[in-house]
């Protein structure tokens, strides 16, 4: 899948390409997710294998580039720093790493709970998009939003205009999510 994914952003050019930090080591990447006594996730340490991220910072100074509709990936010390941050104040995100970002301050987090329902699901936090102060399940696994990426792309759903901004087709995208994340409540609205 990833593989699939860095084809489809080479032949588009995306400049999320050249915004990529990094990847760590395996066993640093695994030796974060212990540190924060987190459970591990296969295909969420694959993708940081694959690429870093691009750095949470960019978010506030300009720089950021968003690879899908709810923003981007962000680096495994940013998504950490966000964790962290927020078990020291809010405690929002129990169990849950916020690793995607968006420039309206919505995340999306996978949930790393041990006996949680929505184990390896992909979780909206977005008070302003969905009402409510509720985690609200968006991808059914980060495969599924791999490949709801990877179909967003082909189908059209998201292109680059001219100054390599993301374009979404908002109703296009709406039907190629519901019908790849079947178990996701956003999309069944």
């Amino acid at each position: 899948m990833l593989n699939k994914l860095s084809s489809v952003l080479e032949k588009i050019n995306h400049p999320i390409l050249n915004r990529f930090e990094e990847s760590e080591e395996n066993k640093e990447i695994i030796d974060r997710f212990n540190n924060m006594k987190l459970d591990i996730n296969d295909d969420l340490v694959n993708l940081y294998l694959w690429r870093g991220g691009i750095n949470g910072a960019s978010v506030y100074d300009g720089s950021f580039v968003e690879l899908f509709s709810f923003g981007s990936y962000i680096d495994l010390s940013s998504a950490m720093s966000l964790l962290l941050l927020d078990r020291n104040s809010l405690k929002i995100y129990k169990g849950k790493l916020p690793f995607i970002q968006s420039t309206t301050g919505d995340t999306v987090s996978i949930d790393l709970s041990k006996n949680s329902a929505t184990k390896g699901m992909l979780l909206l936090f977005a008070p302003s998009i969905t009402l409510s102060s509720d985690f609200v399940t968006l991808y059914d696994s980060v495969e599924k939003w791999l490949e709801t990426i990877l179909e967003c792309y082909h189908q059209k759903a998201y292109i680059l205009d001219s100054n390599n901004f993301l374009e979404i087709n908002f109703e296009l995208e709406n039907e190629i999510s519901k019908k790849i994340n079947v178990n996701s409540d956003f999309w069944k609205g």
